[in-house]
């Protein structure tokens, strides 16, 4: 179990240099360095907005919109569905079989 645990955290880890990643979880398509690049874009939006509103009179811009991200769809989107207790189970019981 350990020996399986330690390959599918070294496949996990291996961000734009294999499937599985992506397919786990699809924000870590994008490398950290993308994410923090997006979130000092959305911080320099805010803070114009911020001194466009604050220097004008008339002012009425809309608040900008966050830049998309891979994983960060809209709130309407429905949460994965996640294995039952039984099926988790059943899917170790079947995995020590093999050993």
């Amino acid at each position: 179990m350990r020996r399986l645990y330690v390959l599918v955290s070294r496949l996990i880890d291996m961000r734009g240099q294999c499937a599985l990643a992506p397919a786990i979880d699809e924000r870590l398509t994008w490398p950290d360095e993308t994410h923090i690049l997006a979130n000092i874009a959305d911080s320099l939006e805010a803070s114009n907005w911020m001194f466009i509103k604050a220097n004008s009179e008339d002012s009425d811009a809309p608040i900008p919109e966050p830049l998309p991200r891979p994983g960060m769809g809209s709130a309407e989107e429905s949460q994965p569905e996640l294995a039952s207790s039984a099926e988790v189970a059943k899917f170790f019981n079947d995995i020590n079989a093999m050993l």
